[in-house]
């Protein structure tokens, strides 16, 4: 029966209330302090200059969790996320030692890498043990990723009526990137690489990332937990997929059909007759093909068009790759991280090897199985790794996530079963509160 406007009003008034005496105030003061870390750490647009203020807000949100909330953690949650922490800055603690006893040629680098990385990670870790805050903060990164999309359109058709430089508002400049990195143009977009196609101006966005290539894989992320997060929404994946688009990435769109292609053979909620499992995979395999197709062929950003038109990208991660892989195999003990002196080694977890040597590789292969491991439940771990499944291959392919505390903040994610609901706006509002209750220490 359909609820009344005044009395969902009136209803949201007593809950408010409620929640108010309960914490909400300061549970929005976490979430939102949350965020803004999350957005001025590496990997984002602002992470290389402002991590130290990153480390500021998530030091205020677990100063907030400790002294304001009442203890609501579940002890397998508690106990998972601390040993993927712990395994994180074990990871750190051997870079640095190992690029010391190499020679290291950046030690402020290593320092900075193992300090930030090590204290972000920690605290996310111990605040993300809530089950209303994990929620909270993860349905928080969708929504950023769904207005920057939005914005990025916004710009785009602004782009047909006014000259597109007029849109234009400040650049933010980097050390590692050239003058165009980082262009923040009307209402808030950032963009790089602007293309001409038919005398139109294209760009790709980057959202709130440094690079196109890193948002594509939250964007995909974010378009295969809606079930989970209560976000299921025909618009939002619509805004989502014409997110991973805009990218102009051509890695992103073969990671998107793959995704898609796992989530229909192995996510199913109650175990399918022989018929329904060679229905599925056919259905996979099609869209596997289909995403090949489209890396290839698709005008613009597929690869035969690009090997055309601006083959430096490419060339430049394959020569890094082949570079890192080459002295891997002949060196595995590893020269030590930011050691390399050829250049593009490290664009990737593949370069990156040369680096960090066989030693690295166990502890990361270490924190890829515990991460599975500890995820209870079937349905729920499958849920999981699909998920990461976009970071996976991005990392592996194409960027240096192992210097992004970001990417493994995503690591704690907890992502409960697609009970089918699609919840009223009061639910939605005021179901945190109820979602605590079992297994609390």
């Amino acid at each position: 029966m359909r609820i009344s406007d005044k009395s969902l009003f009136d209803r949201g008034l007593s809950n408010f209330s409620s929640i108010n005496r309960d914490g909400s105030t300061a549970v929005s003061f976490i979430v939102v302090f949350l965020i803004l870390s999350a957005f001025t750490m590496r990997p984002s647009l602002l992470g290389e200059i402002f991590t130290p203020v990153s480390m500021a807000f998530a030091g205020a949100a677990l100063g907030l969790t400790v002294i304001v909330l009442p203890m609501r953690t579940e002890k397998a949650v508690a106990q998972r996320n601390l040993l993927i922490a712990s395994i994180i800055c074990l990871f750190w603690v051997y870079l640095s030692l190992h690029s010391v006893f190499q020679r290291a040629r950046h030690p402020d680098f290593l320092l900075k890498a193992l300090l930030s990385i090590s204290f972000l990670v920690f605290i996310f870790a111990l605040i993300l043990t809530r089950r209303d805050l994990n929620r909270i903060f993860f349905r928080g990164l969708v929504w950023v990723f769904v207005l920057s999309t939005l914005s990025y359109f916004t710009t785009l058709t602004l782009a047909f009526f006014v000259p597109f430089d007029s849109l234009f508002l400040f650049h933010i400049k980097s050390q590692f990137y050239d003058t165009k990195w980082g262009g923040v143009f009307l209402p808030f977009t950032t963009a790089y690489g602007v293309i001409s196609i038919s005398g139109f101006q294209f760009f790709r966005n980057l959202g709130p990332f440094r690079e196109a290539g890193i948002f594509q894989a939250f964007l995909s992320w974010a378009y295969f937990v809606l079930p989970y997060l209560d976000m299921d929404r025909l618009w939002i994946k619509a805004v989502l997929v014409a997110g991973v688009l805009s990218t102009l990435s051509t890695t992103g769109i073969v990671i998107f059909f793959a995704t898609l292609a796992l989530k229909t053979v192995f996510v199913h909620e109650e175990r399918r007759r022989l018929k329904r499992h060679i229905v599925s995979t056919i259905l996979a395999a099609g869209m596997f093909a289909g995403g090949a197709l489209t890396f290839l062929y698709i005008p613009v950003f597929g690869f035969i068009d690009k090997m055309q038109n601006s083959a430096a990208s490419i060339e430049d991660r394959i020569e890094g790759t082949t570079a890192g892989i080459s002295g891997f195999i002949n060196n595995p003990f590893g020269i030590g991280m930011y050691n390399a002196t050829v250049p593009n080694v490290g664009i990737n977890l593949l370069s990156s090897l040369w680096m960090i040597g066989f030693a690295g590789l166990l502890i990361l292969a270490l924190l890829t199985v515990v991460s599975v491991i500890t995820v209870k439940g079937s349905f729920d771990r499958m849920v999981f790794v699909i998920s990461m499944f976009p970071f996976a291959v991005t990392g592996v392919l194409a960027q240096p996530f192992i210097e992004s505390p970001l990417v493994f903040i995503m690591l704690f994610q907890i992502l409960p079963k697609n009970t089918g609901r699609n919840p009223k706006t009061e639910e939605i509002l005021y179901s945190w509160q109820s979602e605590v209750g079992a297994n609390e220490v």
